[in-house]
């Protein structure tokens, strides 16, 4: 159920009218405040003739409802967790909740997980620098696999060259069989000996497999000769996918919220967590064609695919024979230069935090990912409550910070207000010497993704050239992907890095993490302890209508 309202007072008139006339923010309804009521159960659905496998539901459905707002607006879900033994929290990947922390949802880090019977709202703007295609979804544990929903926010000011008539959702997501619940999955990574979570039973696109009986085969209905947004949302747990519609190129015009300029495609490489907003032109005959999602990596069952068919109205047959691939995806995506509000591109950084990612075996046959020698475990209560509740400090005592950014006495990185970091993703070899695929994302921030390469990083003297940046402004997005290198290596070498760019401009406590759910689960994660002196300054006020300006500016 969702419910809105407006609500306006002289000041929240003026200020909108400021907005429009001078920044055209355009808020619809001035502020419509956009309530949800979810309600969460744990329920079996048809795996397509095996015994039902439970998972999660909002509202009775899954995939779950969208959620849907315009750049201004209020959103408010109350969540009701009605299943009968597992916890509960809501992540609103994209959002970097400015002022609104608590809204985030990693459990132990801005919140107590919602136990059975418990509720918990969440409250925050629609930002003017948000509006695009995001998703929301469980953090607790492997319930991500299923619990999962669109979130949309839209900006009046669509770029003319993006016109479309119409819009759809495709959320891509795995699928495990009845016999390995989330539950199971997640022991098996703590286990000794380790368990590994295995190969998905199935792709899904929204929510249907690639069977022929009444659970499979999503249908995309289009009209002839219009042109379609399709916001494909990768809510994968494992796997990345190569996403094609045979017949038809697309034109990728978005990614994770920043429009980028024009690059028409025909595949388009999705990891988990990453989200794009591509147009499509039915411009071909009145039938049905084939949209399909292939793994791109861990492809140990090359039968294994997701199908959809975009469907023509008065198709006349079926179309999947898919023309060879001739204009891939080029990873080199770049932000489009004054599409919507942005933050500037910092042309220098104040210092480099190098996160190495490392794969270790433990004495009993245990394994576990490691960030600069330490594996993420979950603190016993909440950081921001504890800071909200004074019963941690909020300043850092930078003394006892390590050369690598490190405060081994909090667990965490702290960073200044206002930094400018540049942040590595290395990668390295495993145990077996493979080299893993990571699509790295982090909360309460995008970034700019300004190099990449094998090998190890180069170190402090690796630089760029600041025309380029100023001439190919790289692109602002908050996942982003360390490809792996196909050959073997020595175990704990080094086998591909990627630099990215962020300005610390919102305090707060900021997870990063692998979005390979359980490589997170096994450790691949680290915690920022952001200019938390600022928190109880720019917390002091209530979410409200009039004080859009307040939580949607930049610090």
């Amino acid at each position: 159920m969702t419910v809105i309202t407006c609500k306006l007072n002289p000041l929240s008139i003026l200020i909108y009218l400021f907005l429009f006339i001078f920044i055209s923010y355009p808020i619809s309804c001035f502020a419509a405040i956009r309530e949800y009521n979810f309600t969460i159960t744990y329920e079996p659905i048809p795996n397509c003739g095996n015994p039902d496998r439970p998972v999660i539901h909002v509202n009775g459905q899954h995939p779950a409802p969208p959620i849907e707002a315009n750049v201004g607006d209020i959103v408010r879900i109350n969540m009701l967790n009605k299943m009968p033994q597992d916890s509960m929290t809501l992540h609103f990947h994209g959002l970097k909740q400015r002022g609104t922390q608590k809204s985030d949802g990693p459990p132990f880090i801005t919140q107590l997980p919602t136990l059975p019977g418990e509720s918990y709202t969440y409250e925050f703007f629609a930002c003017p620098d948000e509006a695009g295609t995001h998703f929301y979804h469980s953090h607790v544990g492997m319930s991500t696999i299923t619990g999962h929903g669109a979130l949309i926010i839209r900006h009046k000011n669509i770029p003319p060259q993006f016109f479309y008539h119409e819009e759809r959702i495709i959320m891509l997501s795995d699928f495990w069989d009845q016999n390995k619940t989330d539950d199971v999955l997640e022991e098996g990574l703590y286990d000794e000996p380790f368990k590994w979570v295995g190969t998905p039973a199935d792709l899904l696109i929204n929510g249907k497999t690639n069977e022929t009986n009444s659970c499979g085969q999503d249908v995309i209905k289009v009209k002839q000769n219009k042109i379609y947004r399709l916001r494909i949302i990768g809510a994968t747990t494992l796997e990345s996918l190569v996403f094609r519609i045979t017949g038809h190129t697309m034109t990728i015009i978005e990614a994770d919220g920043t429009y980028v300029n024009p690059q028409v495609v025909d595949s388009l490489i999705i990891a988990p967590g990453q989200r794009y907003s591509v147009l499509v032109t039915t411009n071909q005959p009145p039938n049905d064609y084939s949209i399909t999602a292939n793994v791109f990596y861990r492809n140990d069952n090359p039968n294994r695919s997701g199908l959809a068919f975009l469907s023509y109205e008065n198709a006349i047959k079926k179309v999947t024979n898919q023309d060879p691939i001739t204009n891939p995806w080029n990873p080199v995506l770049t932000t489009l230069k004054n599409a919507k509000p942005l933050p500037p591109l910092p042309l220098y950084s104040d210092r480099k935090i190098i996160l190495r990612g490392q794969q270790v075996l433990l004495l009993k046959g245990g394994r576990q990912w490691n960030i600069n020698a330490v594996s993420f475990t979950e603190p016993k209560t909440p950081i921001l409550l504890d800071i909200y509740e004074g019963k941690r400090p909020i300043y850092t005592n930078y003394s006892l910070v390590a050369d690598n950014g490190y405060n081994s006495s909090t667990s965490t990185y702290p960073l200044r207000y206002n930094e400018k970091i540049d942040l590595v993703f290395q990668n390295t070899f495993g145990p077996e010497g493979h080299c893993e695929y990571h699509p790295w994302h982090t909360h309460g921030h995008s970034f700019w993704e300004i190099s990449d390469g094998w090998g190890e990083f180069p170190g402090g003297n690796f630089d760029f050239s600041i025309t380029m940046l100023r001439n190919r402004l790289p692109l602002l997005r908050d996942t982003t992907v360390i490809a792996p290198r196909p050959l073997k290596g020595t175990p704990g070498h080094g086998c591909g890095w990627k630099l990215v760019r962020f300005l610390a401009d919102n305090p707060g406590i900021w997870i990063a993490h692998c979005h390979v759910i359980p490589h997170m689960l096994m450790g691949m994660m680290v915690v920022f302890e952001e200019a938390t002196d600022y928190l109880n300054v720019r917390t002091a006020a209530s979410i409200s209508p009039s004080n859009l300006g307040q939580f949607c500016s930049y610090y």
